[in-house]
């Protein structure tokens, strides 16, 4: 089907879990502003709709149309009526409307997340949300520091009908699900906060700045399991639970901690659907898992430091020195 377009996609996440003292957030005020263009955009006027949208959506709509969904400007009044009268799309359209006719119980917790933000991060705006449809192209994504995009076409379950269809693999699908949809909103939340810097890094910094990203979530989301963070099935986080110290040992026997050739080691922090050398039943991505429980100790050994102060360090080696982690 036309619109049945594979984009980019980027979200992992984590079945336990993390446990550490949480703070009260009760007395923390957010005022979060949800905005469903997904609606918006699928009951347009095709008299008077893009005027409406321009002035509700200044900012969304023309990344929307431009960047994410490629229209150029002299026709987006024709591919926006093309793409919601496509019977294909009204179709996710309507599963989307079923899922997600109530809200609420995901503001609620994206509401709840961004108490814990705001308590780690006191001065810093709370962004606008804002739901669309883009036919699969992306999960999530943000609008400099200001917008959070959510796809919810991306989170309508992985027994959804169109998945196999979109080319996306089953150990991505799976993350598909309504319930990881604030896990994904924060996390590209905190990659646009902390955004990597790490182009000619050794294997080190960029599996300690993998794990500052999920340590964020376990900030914001101290009611989330791992394996939802960090995108995993629970059995793929109970593998790497059971085989922590097999999985450190890989890496030391392989020289790959000080590894600065990212062709080398790009592949163990990336999904897949296993990791290369290691057993069939390991996960994909166990370079940013084992970077995560660097970060947990590491925290662990210095409470008095927050979030904040963890994302100043850069240097890989000195967070893996410093938490003295030894499996």
């Amino acid at each position: 089907m036309k619109y049945l377009l594979v984009g980019i996609l980027l979200m992992l996440s984590s079945c336990q879990f993390f446990d550490s003292s949480t703070p009260d957030v009760s007395d923390i005020e957010v005022d979060l502003v949800v905005k469903r263009f997904d609606n918006d955009l699928f009951t347009i006027d095709t008299t008077k709709g893009l005027t409406e949208l321009q002035e509700k959506y200044p900012d969304f709509l023309p990344f929307f149309t431009k960047t994410l969904m490629e229209w150029p400007d002299s026709s987006v009044n024709r591919e926006i009526n093309t793409f919601v009268s496509h019977p294909d799309i009204r179709g996710i359209w309507d599963t989307s409307t079923l899922i997600y006719s109530n809200f609420k119980t995901y503001e609620e917790k994206l509401v709840m997340a961004f108490k814990h933000y705001k308590y780690h991060f006191p001065t810093t705006p709370i962004p606008e949300i804002v739901t669309y449809i883009s036919a699969f192209r992306q999960l999530a994504f943000t609008i400099d520091n200001r917008i959070i995009g959510i796809g919810l076409d991306m989170h309508l379950g992985k027994d959804y009908v169109h998945y196999p269809t979109t080319g996306y693999p089953e150990y991505i699908v799976n993350t598909f699900e309504p319930d990881h949809l604030t896990s994904h909103a924060m996390k590209v939340w905190a990659q646009q906060l902390y955004p990597e810097s790490l182009k000619h890094s050794r294997f080190i910094d960029r599996i300690i700045y993998e794990g500052q990203l999920l340590y964020f979530l376990d900030m914001v989301l101290p009611d989330v399991p791992d394996h939802i963070k960090i995108g995993y099935t629970k059995e793929g986080w109970e593998w790497c639970q059971d085989n922590e110290k097999q999985i450190w040992s890989f890496f030391i026997e392989k020289k790959m901690l000080y590894e600065s050739e990212s062709r080398k080691y790009v592949e163990y922090i990336s999904n897949g659907p296993t990791s290369s050398g290691m057993p069939q039943a390991s996960p994909g991505n166990v370079g940013s898992w084992l970077g995560w429980q660097i970060v947990r100790k590491y925290m662990e050994a210095h409470p008095e430091e927050d979030i904040q102060d963890l994302w100043q360090i850069r240097d890989g080696q000195e967070v893996l020195k410093l938490g003295k982690y030894k499996p």
